[in-house]
């Protein structure tokens, strides 16, 4: 039977925690976004809300993201 053992190494657990700590900010940056926000809104929009508007989710889509995004 194998025995494994797990060593903690405080150089590189710190290197980690600072990978990790670049990741959660990269994150906070991409999702403030207002494309990001306006999609948010969107998909908390109800098809009944946008055809009361006269619009459709993948036009609103387009529209926030531009014309080269269409699907």
């Amino acid at each position: 039977m194998a025995y494994a053992s797990v060593h903690s190494h405080p150089v590189l657990d710190g290197i980690a925690s600072g990978f990790r700590a670049l990741g959660h900010i990269a994150v906070l940056a991409v999702t403030a976004q207002p494309r990001v926000q306006a999609i948010e809104q969107l998909l908390r929009t109800t098809d009944e809300d946008l055809a009361a508007r006269g619009t459709t989710r993948q036009s609103e889509l387009n529209h926030i993201l531009g014309a080269g995004a269409a699907l």
